[in-house]
């Protein structure tokens, strides 16, 4: 089995947050302009010691937060803690993981799209297209968060016949590659769009010596699981939101 750690570690670095705090081992992050769980949320790191409780609730209080903590399935006492503190269960996760080297031979490029790559430390164009598939402005605003992380990170957006169809970003750290917000506009999809940036992602994670590749995926997406597993991604270990309501 992956060290659960580690890749918690390098989801960690592939998350955007406008505040990152930490305490006796627990990683403390918000981002009160988005609405999205990972950037809004405290995680317990490799040898963390309890849920520092008055901090989590300092911290999230004042801004105006939910205290909203990712608890991996690696660590059940934590989760415990929560638990017994009410605290209720959201958005279960799959981690899952593959060889590169599986990634690219699972994955066909269809011959009628084609892919550019990009730096996104380097290119701005990446978040303009990643808000442009989705429509959505908060979308948007995520992306250009995602220039501030620290690790080597690429870009690959699908096009055909010259309008962008799809993307997906990769994250390398560690001879690992996340994969991250991969998209597929409704009317391209059945096309060979997925399968394309995705195959393209693993050729540049695997000449950046990436050996292996993680994702993560909410539990109950059937359709994305499949897609992944024809591609030889396992299920690791998985993780969910604790959230005390607020």
């Amino acid at each position: 089995m992956p060290d659960a750690a580690l890749l918690d570690e390098l989801a960690l670095n592939a998350t955007a947050s406008t505040t990152l705090q930490y305490v006796d081992g627990w990683a403390l992050r918000a981002s009160p302009s988005l609405p999205f769980r990972r950037s809004n949320c405290a995680m317990a790191l490799r040898g963390a010691g309890p849920p520092p409780w008055n901090d989590l609730e300092v911290f999230y209080w004042e801004r105006n937060l939910p205290i909203r903590a990712q608890v991996s399935t690696a660590m059940p006492d934590v989760d415990n803690e929560f638990a017994a503190r009410g605290y209720a269960i959201d958005a279960p996760v799959d981690v899952m993981v593959a060889g590169t080297a599986s990634v690219l031979a699972g994955n066909t490029p269809a011959d009628d799209v084609t892919t550019s790559l990009s730096s996104i430390h380097s290119d701005d164009s990446f978040a303009q297209t990643y808000g442009q598939l989705h429509d959505d402005e908060r979308v948007l605003a995520y992306g250009r968060m995602m220039r501030t992380i620290g690790p080597e990170a690429r870009v690959v957006v699908a096009h055909i016949d010259g309008e962008p169809v799809g993307m997906v970003f990769g994250v390398i750290e560690r001879g690992w590659c996340g994969v991250y917000g991969l998209t597929t506009v409704p009317h391209a999809r059945g096309r060979g769009v997925a399968s394309t940036v995705m195959h393209a992602l693993a050729a540049v994670a695997s000449a950046s010596g990436a050996r292996n590749t993680y994702l993560q995926m909410e539990r109950e997406n059937d359709a994305a699981r499949a897609l992944y597993e024809k591609t030889g991604f396992t299920v690791a270990y998985g993780y969910h939101y604790r959230v005390n309501g607020a």
